[in-house]
């Protein structure tokens, strides 16, 4: 489930549904599969924030859509 609005044309917005089909390095495919976009392949870029400052043993992942 998308926990931010990436693409509002395309439906990739808060709460849509996808199935993760493909994980590589940089990017993530994945399925819609609700809203009207069902069964759209979509890639979706991954982009790592690490704070510096955090003595915290966890990243976060944010991900846009291309």
């Amino acid at each position: 489930m998308l926990l931010r609005n990436l693409d509002q044309t395309n439906e990739l917005c808060n709460e849509t549904r996808l199935i993760v089909t493909r994980i590589e390095d940089r990017v993530i495919e994945a399925e819609i599969i609700t809203g009207t976009n069902i069964g759209e392949k979509v890639i979706i870029p991954r982009i790592i924030l690490t704070n510096s400052k955090s003595d915290l043993p966890f990243i976060q992942l944010l991900i846009y859509h291309l």
